[in-house]
């Protein structure tokens, strides 16, 4: 389900979707994608409004069939340009019907006229790039709209969304991560942007820097449910039990090595993931880190000292959680206790949802007689996995029960992730309601309640668990021998 605590549009049968990057055609004054985003989202501007019964989200349902658009209407659109050869609004039109319905041999047709009638129109230029891409051709569609911003600056900013998405599909991913980073900076916290960078690091396996983006939709009250069922494992995607198409094609849906290899551990297929990072001597930071992790999952520590032996001590701050991960572990190995619990604390510190690291941590505690410490570790823990357990059972494809919320709220709050349990506990009231267990004026009240708490905890500042909370306030140096 998608959530807009922000002022939502309530929500038909199918699930909507992010508008384009940008919009589905150049209008005559090239309008930019903000008020692409502005006009999708359009409680940005005002987070403290109230909410309309017309407003309240519903929960997720089963797509409705693709294609709303019929083959006839733009085979009528088509035998009217016959007639009317020099009516280029009407070729433009029948290009955008013929792309709605699938007809890429037309549009490519409709395309060439559109090109002999209007060679240096804007329109026709951006529709015969969208063409090009429906066929595949991304170059040639991504050169004509460059040189297009270029000719028109004032349809730079949609270009370069349009253009990053078919990046993306062309396979020239950290290209794709540049237009949307210049994106962003230059939009001011588009909630569109921030959700296209998340899902390209979140299928590329990025996924602690795909939280921060999902976290400030988290701030914008503009987050979906399985954006939030991706922050509760940074390790690995949450396994499919389930068909779930909007989940797998647009989050889960792995490109790059580190997605391949997260997605194969999610799968339990460990080996396969490190045939995966160990196909090329290239890697990158993450890569290296999650190999190791791989190697301390499966206790082969002549691997995992080769692994330890070929990194770059004099930067550890380039060091993955994982790499934390797998170093804590051959220091277990090795007897090196005090050390592990460095190692481990800065692993859970980078990804606070490593509820391995933290039930270790716990183990090494308790091996040196620190029981106490152990102790809140080891439910530290247990927290954490109860989280993952929760979203686990929601990605069955069916709709979660009101304890199941309830409980990952309670949790999360625990945990001191407060924007998360904001969103969820909007998401709980929303399936309410849709249950008929609560009206819409209570389902309203109670949302405009939590969206009120959400914008408070933004003015206090007290929405990211500190780093001495992610550790469960364990000192390492002072554990250290003098």
């Amino acid at each position: 389900m998608s959530l807009c605590l922000a002022g939502c549009t309530k929500r038909e049968s199918s699930p909507p979707q992010d508008p384009p990057l940008p919009s589905p055609e150049l209008t005559k004054d090239n309008s930019s994608i903000n008020s692409a985003a502005s006009s999708h989202y359009e409680a940005q501007s005002s987070p403290t409004g109230t909410l309309s019964a017309e407003q309240i989200p519903t929960p997720r349902s089963p797509r409705a069939p693709e294609g709303s658009s019929s083959r006839a209407g733009s085979v009528e659109a088509a035998d009217a340009i016959k007639s009317t050869p020099i009516d280029i609004e009407a070729v433009h039109q029948a290009i955008i019907e013929a792309l709605e319905t699938g007809e890429n041999d037309l549009a490519f047709r409709l395309a060439r006229q559109a090109k002999r009638l209007a060679p240096e129109d804007s329109q026709t230029v951006y529709l015969t790039a969208r063409v090009l891409a429906e066929r595949n051709r991304f170059h040639e569609a991504i050169v004509m709209l460059d040189n297009l911003a270029e000719s028109t600056p004032e349809a730079r900013l949609p270009i370069l969304g349009q253009t990053a998405e078919w990046l993306v599909e062309a396979g020239r991913w950290d290209d794709a991560e540049t237009r949307y980073l210049t994106l962003l900076k230059e939009i001011d916290d588009g909630p569109i942007v921030h959700r296209k960078l998340a899902q390209l690091y979140l299928r590329q396996g990025r996924r602690i820097e795909a939280a921060n983006h999902l976290l400030k939709l988290c701030e914008l009250g503009n987050v979906e449910e399985v954006e939030l069922r991706a922050m509760l494992n940074l390790l690995h995607p949450l396994a499919m039990n389930a068909p779930q198409p909007e989940a797998s094609e647009t989050y889960e849906a792995p490109i790059a090595r580190l997605g391949h290899a997260r997605q194969e551990i999610s799968n339990g297929k460990w080996n396969a993931a490190r045939k995966t990072l160990e196909s090329s001597p290239t890697t990158t930071s993450q890569e290296q880190g999650l190999l190791g992790r791989i190697y301390a999952h499966q206790k082969d520590y002549t691997a995992l000292t080769r692994w330890y032996n070929s990194l770059n001590h004099e930067h550890t701050s380039d060091f993955s959680a994982d790499a934390w991960h797998a170093i804590g572990m051959l220091q277990v190995h090795e007897s090196k206790h005090r050390d592990a619990i460095e190692s481990f604390c800065r692993a859970v510190e980078t990804n606070p949802t490593d509820a391995i690291s933290y039930r270790k941590l716990s183990e090494v505690l308790r091996q040196l007689g620190l029981d106490d410490d152990a102790d809140r570790l080891a439910r530290r823990s247990k927290r954490v996995q109860q989280t993952q357990q929760i979203g686990q059972s929601m990605n069955t494809g069916t709709l979660p029960s009101d304890r199941e919320l309830s409980e990952i709220v309670t949790h999360l709050e625990k945990l001191r992730r407060p924007l998360e349990a904001f969103a969820w506990n909007a998401i709980r009231t929303v399936y309410a309601q849709s249950r008929g267990e609560i009206g819409d004026e209570d389902a309203i009240q109670q949302l405009n309640e939590i969206n009120e708490r959400r914008v408070e905890a933004l003015r206090s500042k007290t929405i990211i668990a500190s780093a001495e909370f992610r550790r469960c306030g364990l000192q390492p140096s002072k554990l250290a021998p003098p």
